[in-house]
């Protein structure tokens, strides 16, 4: 096939995009977290993150129930009222909800680089800041906030198609967080350790999780199902014959 086609403008286009490819793998500068002191430093004017938040409300969140609407509306209104300095949790909530639809936004025109669409480039910035905020985080004591930043993140990977090789893997590692921190358990056995909004919480994160695992793969998922949802339990009936 390249016998064909040789020196055709095709070829010469690959070659091309080989090697702007090799150029933006060398200087990396297009997706590098520059040194900032917090998160809020990355978000966008005030009037462009209502609308992003905006429309992940309506989007979104009416499939995918990873918040409680009123408390993060009242959240979301005292964040911008105090100026709090530090990487807080809000900021991670929510600069991965703008990763989520910074890629969908219909206001503008969308620019181009020789990387795509630079709000392809802001997600993918946004999605690195949000990860390298979780690793930070204490695996011992988790809290909501980043178990929800968790589960957006995931949403924002999916709707900027990155790390599309690795997807099923990240959702599988998300799942063994999940599980870990006992979010496949009914809240009512945890007693009065857990309040009536924890478990809510808690329900609709471990719903969420496991409808972006089956969405993956129905026939892999279905072990996570019988294993963690109340199948029933094997027997020995062979041995009793």
């Amino acid at each position: 096939m390249k016998n064909v086609y040789h020196n055709s403008t095709a070829q010469r286009l690959a070659q091309d995009m080989m090697a702007v490819g090799k150029a933006t793998s060398t200087n990396g500068s297009s997706y590098r977290i520059v040194t900032i002191s917090s998160l809020r430093d990355l978000l966008p004017d005030r009037s462009i993150t209502d609308r992003l938040v905006q429309k992940y409300l309506s989007t979104f969140e009416t499939t995918y129930r990873i918040l409680h609407i009123p408390t993060f509306q009242n959240a979301y209104e005292r964040y911008w009222d105090v100026d709090k300095p530090g990487s807080t949790e809000m900021d991670a909530v929510v600069l991965s909800i703008l990763a989520c639809t910074v890629c969908i936004r219909t206001n503008g025109s969308p620019q181009y680089s020789r990387n795509g669409s630079t709000l392809h480039t802001q997600a993918v910035l946004w999605m690195k800041a949000c990860e390298a905020w979780l690793r930070r985080q204490s695996s011992k004591h988790r809290t909501l906030a980043s178990l929800q930043v968790r589960c957006l993140r995931l949403l924002a990977l999916a709707a900027a198609s990155h790390k599309t090789k690795d997807y099923y893997h990240e959702v599988q590692a998300h799942m063994g967080i999940m599980i870990s921190c006992g979010m496949h358990r009914d809240p009512v056995h945890f007693g009065d350790r857990c309040s009536t909004f924890e478990g809510e919480m808690r329900r609709r994160l471990w719903a969420t999780s496991v409808s972006n695992s089956f969405a993956q793969d129905d026939v892999r998922t279905m072990l996570i199902r019988v294993t963690y949802l109340g199948g029933d339990r094997t027997t020995s009936v062979h041995r009793q014959r």
